[in-house]
């Protein structure tokens, strides 16, 4: 029986995010590899897994998951701080992957990359602040 009545698999949701952060994140030093539109979708799976996971972990399941609904669906159990809402909705933006346009993409830059990447670092410190996981001491 879980701890928390929730959604099951949350926590699957979370280490999956966890694991995309560190895969961008580290893919910084491969360069050749981990171009800047890779590590922006890295980046972006990693901050959709993460507030999907918190989503389930209080029994809201999003209508999607694109990360402007994953920020308004959690408006009214765990709010994001407003700087940080709006920085994972321009994230989401940034390439309109969703759009039924044709796509204009931007290629990222250096600077844009690392300020994605120092995003994702909060949306998971707020993530793990708001869950327990199995094995935490936390009450």
């Amino acid at each position: 029986m879980l701890e928390h009545a929730s959604i099951l698999n949350w926590q699957k949701d979370i280490e999956s995010g966890q694991k995309y952060l560190k895969t961008a994140w580290n893919g910084q030093a491969r360069p050749t590899v981990f171009t800047p539109e890779l590590t922006y979708q890295v980046t972006a799976m990693a901050i959709e897994k993460l507030l999907v996971g918190l989503s389930r972990y209080h029994n809201q399941m999003s209508m999607d998951h694109i990360l402007e609904g994953l920020v308004d669906g959690l408006a009214l159990i765990c709010p994001i701080a407003t700087d940080q809402g709006d920085g994972i909705k321009a994230l989401g933006r940034f390439d309109n992957m969703c759009s039924l346009e044709p796509a204009n993409r931007h290629i990222p830059t250096g600077g844009e990359v690392q300020w994605m990447l120092a995003l994702a670092r909060k949306v998971e410190t707020f993530a793990m602040e708001r869950v327990k996981m199995p094995g935490d001491q936390k009450k």
